[in-house]
């Protein structure tokens, strides 16, 4: 996605020159997965927004917004206001699915984890076993 940011950086600051042009778009096809298209693209980024709107029902159905925030208290008090994955206490704690949501996790006490900021969105949609690590 940076190189895609940068080549439509260098469109813009280029005024949709013909050769900077080419190369730019060169660049983007370049950074695509095999195969894809402009339409694929678009299609992926559709996808995901339909897998975050599933994910958001499917939380919504477990609890409630105030239950939500009594459970993820419950198990920021049982980590003992720490990231388990780093140790972490220093930066913001986010209220980590153990087997996340998007490959059926749910929202219980038991797949509940803390974690901080950078460890979280670290480890994105995968389990601790498929993660690298603590904040790579």
């Amino acid at each position: 996605m940076r190189v895609i940011a940068a080549a439509l950086r260098e469109l813009i600051a280029a005024g949709l020159a013909g050769d900077e042009l080419v190369a730019a778009v060169a660049r983007i096809e370049a950074a695509l997965p095999a195969g894809a298209s402009a339409g694929g693209f678009e299609n992926a980024v559709e996808r995901k927004r339909a897998a975050d709107r599933e994910r958001m029902r499917f939380r919504r159905q477990e609890c409630s917004p105030d239950d939500w925030l009594t459970l993820r208290a419950d198990v920021f008090a049982r980590d003992g206001y720490a990231c388990v994955y780093c140790g972490s206490g220093d930066e913001p704690l986010h209220c980590d699915h153990v087997m996340p949501l998007s490959r059926g996790g749910r929202s219980v006490m038991e797949n509940l984890t803390t974690a901080c900021a950078s460890c979280n969105i670290s480890k994105g949609d995968r389990t601790p076993q498929e993660w690298a690590g603590p904040c790579q």
